[in-house]
Parts: C-alpha cells; sequence; structure tokens
C-alpha cells in the first residue's frame, strides 16, 4: 500500500465536480416545500443575501473546476437554471454595485451541466447518477449542503485536488471530530506519511459509527478526538463500478452510501486522508444553518 503514495510525475488533472442536491430536504421542513435547500440565503462577505448554491458553486469555480455536474429531482434543474441564466429584471439591471454578482452568476453557470436522480436512494446513488457526464476522469464530490471557508490562500476544494494531483491516489478531505459527534459523520483510520502532517494513508472509513467502535478502532496517533469526513472529495471514477454493484445488491428501501464505496477502494485502491485548512459550514439542519450563517458573516467580516 505504501508504494502507492510515490509522488507522480504523470500527474492527473481535476477538472470535474459532482454536487449532489436531490435530496428532498426533509431537516428543514417545511421551509424546504417553498425554498430548496440550495436557495436558502446567506448574507456574503460583500453584505449581499445569495442562496447558498451560488457560493457552493463559486467554491468549484475558484479552485479551478471546468465542469460542474448537479444532480437533481426532475423539475428541480428548472429553477436552478432561472438563477443561473435568467436575466435580472428590469428595476435593477442598470444597477452598477450588482454588476460583480450579475457577471459571477453568468460565469458559473456555464459552468452547470445537470444529471438527474428520479428516486431518493442516498447519496452514494446520486453520485453514480453522475456517471455519463464525469466519463473517464477522475472528479470532485462537494456535498450540496455545506459552505467551505479555506484557512489559507487556497480554496477547500483546490487544496484537496492539489494533493490527488500530486499522488494521483484518491483522497478524502478531513477535520477533525469530536467524539460526541462522530456519529453523524464518516471517521476514518490510518497513518501519516513520512514528513507529511496533514496527509495519511488510510485503513478505513466507517460511516457514523458508535463511539465505542471508534474508541476502539479509529484512534489515530497524534490526533485529539478523531478524522472524519470534510466533505469534499477526489476520486477515480473506478468508484462507479463499486457503486453500481452495491446498487444491484441493495434493497431498493435502502439507501446507497458514498462512504461505503469509498472503503471498498480504500482496500482496492488506496486512499488518501488530507486534514483541509479551513472550515465547513453546515446548512442541512435549522440549529446548524443557524450556526452557520452567524459564523459565516462574523469570519467573513473578520477578513477570515
Amino acid at each position: 500500500m505504501g508504494s502507492k503514495c510515490i509522488e507522480r510525475g504523470d500527474r492527473m488533472k481535476v477538472r470535474k465536480c459532482v454536487i449532489p442536491l436531490a435530496g428532498l430536504g426533509t431537516r428543514m421542513y417545511p421551509l424546504t416545500k417553498v425554498v430548496p435547500k440550495a436557495f436558502l440565503p446567506v448574507i456574503d462577505v460583500d453584505g449581499f443575501a445569495k442562496p447558498a448554491l451560488h457560493l457552493i458553486l463559486l467554491e468549484a469555480a475558484e479552485s479551478g473546476i471546468e465542469e460542474i455536474c448537479l444532480v437533481v429531482r426532475p423539475g428541480q434543474d428548472e429553477m436552478i437554471a432561472r438563477y443561473l441564466f435568467d436575466p435580472p429584471p428590469p428595476q435593477i439591471r442598470g444597477e452598477t454595485r450588482l454588476a460583480h454578482i450579475e457577471s459571477e452568476r453568468r460565469k458559473l453557470g456555464d459552468l452547470v451541466r445537470f444529471a438527474f436522480q428520479s428516486e431518493p436512494r442516498g447519496f452514494g446513488h446520486a453520485v453514480y447518477c453522475a456517471k455519463k457526464l464525469v466519463g473517464d476522469d477522475p472528479f470532485v464530490v462537494s456535498l450540496g449542503d455545506h459552505l467551505y471557508r479555506s484557512g489559507s490562500g487556497k480554496r477547500c476544494i483546490a487544496q484537496v485536488m492539489e494533493i490527488f494531483e500530486r499522488f494521483s491516489l484518491n483522497v478524502t478531505g478531513l477535520t477533525v471530530i469530536e467524539e460526541d459527534r462522530v456519529r453523524s459523520v464518516g471517521i476514518v483510520s490510518g497513518r501519516f506519511l513520512p514528513g507529511e502532517d496533514r496527509i495519511l494513508m488510510l485503513e478505513r472509513l466507517v460511516e457514523k459509527p458508535d463511539p465505542s467502535y471508534a474508541r476502539e478502532n479509529l484512534k489515530i496517533e497524534g490526533v485529539e478526538g478523531y478524522l472524519g469526513n470534510f466533505g469534499i472529495d477526489v476520486l477515480s471514477p473506478s468508484v462507479f463500478d463499486v457503486l453500481e454493484r452495491m446498487i444491484a445488491e441493495t434493497p431498493s428501501e435502502r439507501e446507497v452510501q458514498l462512504r461505503d464505496a469509498m472503503d471498498e477502494l480504500i482496500r482496492s485502491e488506496g486512499m488518501l486522508g488530507y486534514i483541509v485548512e479551513g472550515e465547513r459550514f453546515d446548512i442541512g439542519t435549522p440549529s446548524e444553518y443557524l450556526r452557520s450563517l452567524i459564523r459565516w458573516y462574523q469570519n467573513a467580516s473578520e477578513g477570515g
């Protein structure tokens, strides 16, 4: 396994990103009856209220992504297309203070493609729905209900992409997780690469483990707490073969999880973990959304 961590000269460029948005937003019900989760408002650093989707797309675009595949429910694409492609109302069309937002909106729209998930069968199934658009290329998976802010001069997605391009090996972004939160995220085990304090060769990825199991099996030397998924991954297209088999073998009433497929990739191909220099902001539940709104704006106004 260690031999797979030799830095490669024939670096594979990452150009595509998959963002699943087809979830029903049940944790934000009843708001999501009228406002899709992707359109929840966020006050940005420039003082403008923007839909979360705008900031999610901007993270990918400013990381160097050239094609963004949004996985949506049938019909969900229409509202997104209106936001990205329709001209502004005549009353505000000439306002210079909005010119940068309109320019940004059009540029983001140029990158977007749609794939459709006709039935809610989980995160892994949603990613599999993008198979045709991804093709044989490595690609980013970024969560559709998280915002990211870098703690360095490089976007969070760009940081994870850089590790993939350096080693030509699957990578999952990681962050430190306290024990009382291990039930809510995928937790990894592994060993740091020699001379590296942010890059690990992974041994296991367990989705939402029981704390007692995590204590026994998922502690990593040198880490206080645990390392869990940050919400950004760069994967080889072989993950689609794993997902296809899992979908065929999983009863229709059960969800297919991407993290389970990634755990298989750890054993078959190898996978690195990278501790992202940055912060994630969950907007998927009412309490997390409120916390994230406050932290996002405070960090922005402080120049964070």
